[in-house]
């Protein structure tokens, strides 16, 4: 989902974006006092995406869950191995849960007719 500044004009023609902050889960709290043009985060509250979008700012979510799993999974795995190969326990196994999933599913109400 995105959110769009009331200013951001025609999305057809190219704008040139210099920042963009991202934030894994829920990012409103960390990502509050960024100048970054755009925002990528998992969730963000509706007034929260508001603020940002009167800023000028372009907010982009795309899911809690789904969002940190990608972090988990391809930054979190290899800072914690890094971390525990330094400290002398190079045979440590880290495991991101493949068990785990998104409480939440997509439903197309057109196919409850």
């Amino acid at each position: 989902m995105v959110a769009l500044p009331p200013t951001v004009g025609d999305l057809t023609k190219t704008q040139v974006i210099t920042k963009i902050a991202v934030c894994a889960g829920s990012g409103a709290d960390v990502l509050k006092n960024t100048d970054a043009q755009v925002l990528v985060t998992g969730e963000m509250a509706h007034h929260y995406a508001l603020r940002h979008t009167q800023l000028g700012q372009i907010v982009v979510t795309c899911f809690h869950s789904n969002s940190e799993r990608m972090f988990l999974e391809q930054r979190l795995k290899p800072q914690l191995e890094a971390q525990l190969k330094d400290a002398g326990y190079s045979n440590a196994l880290v495991v991101a849960s493949s068990a785990d999933r998104d409480p939440f599913d997509i439903i197309d109400v057109r196919d409850l007719a």
